[in-house]
């Protein structure tokens, strides 16, 4: 928390270099989610046609949300291979053209989902029947492919949606305490009396068990009010809930440095 003092106002602000910090990570995990679907959320379909009896054209094409984002020709292939990449949590497959220049992958990524003997089988006996004149096949995109960068891009936009920015001005001409919350989803704004206003740090535990202390103003309606999140050390918000106590009594003033945790 930032505390700055003008004249009768005392404002405790959220620092910015928090927010920056979880929108930083909410995009890098909607980046995430986002480019595995994209690479990963691909419809592919293979269509060979036989031009003559030892000339085949073939074509893989590649649809994200019906959007084409590849296309790919392969001239003569002579079969259909099955290309392994092998990992400590297990291997992975696709299904390749052999070509006189090189493989062509039908896929960019590898998967241990796809029915990959079942697709060079049929390839394979399409270029070695030279009575059938064409062939057009389909790789189905497995539901447990979105499951992932769902995840991550989910996680990700929560993190962003829930980046607000608040701060509590504490008013002694007008006697409020003035709370204001920015988000993405629009500004609340409402005011409280200072009268009877309590400043007081609560200690709470965090999922380790370790003490987290946090600095609450307690209302004269009884309304709990955080403000911010909490500290692992009680010193700052000690020092912090002293200083919003004494700037909110009438004809107390006690100077402070600012207070930056």
């Amino acid at each position: 928390m930032h505390v700055t003092e003008k004249g009768n106002q005392l404002i405790v602000q959220t620092r910015f270099r928090s927010l920056i910090a979880m929108l930083i990570f909410g995009l890098i995990f909607a980046a995430i989610g986002l480019g595995v679907f994209w690479l990963a959320g691909r419809y592919t379909t293979l269509e060979c046609t036989r031009l003559e009896a030892r000339e085949v054209r073939c074509e893989i094409k590649q649809t994200v949300l019906g959007l084409p984002v590849r296309r790919v020709e392969a001239l003569n292939p002579r079969e259909a291979i099955v290309e392994v990449s092998e990992d400590s949590d297990g291997d992975t497959y696709r299904v390749a053209l052999v070509t006189a220049r090189g493989t062509v992958p039908l896929t960019e990524f590898y998967s241990s989902d796809v029915p990959t003997a079942k697709l060079t089988q049929q390839i394979n006996e399409f270029l070695s029947d030279t009575t059938v004149r064409s062939l057009s096949l389909s790789q189905q995109i497995s539901p447990w492919l979105y499951l992932f960068p769902f995840c991550f891009t989910s996680f990700g936009m929560m993190m962003i949606l829930s980046i607000r920015f608040e701060s509590y001005t504490f008013d002694r001409d007008h006697e409020v305490l003035i709370i204001k919350h920015e988000s993405l989803r629009g500004t609340r704004k409402r005011e409280e009396p200072l009268h009877g206003l309590r400043a007081l740090v609560r200690e709470t535990k965090d999922s380790d068990g370790d003490p987290v202390y946090g600095v609450h103003v307690l209302l004269a309606s009884g309304d709990d009010i955080a403000l911010g999140s909490g500290s692992s050390r009680s010193a700052s918000p000690q020092q912090l809930a002293e200083r919003i106590q004494d700037f909110v009594k009438s004809g107390v003033r006690i100077t402070y440095v600012d207070v930056k945790d």
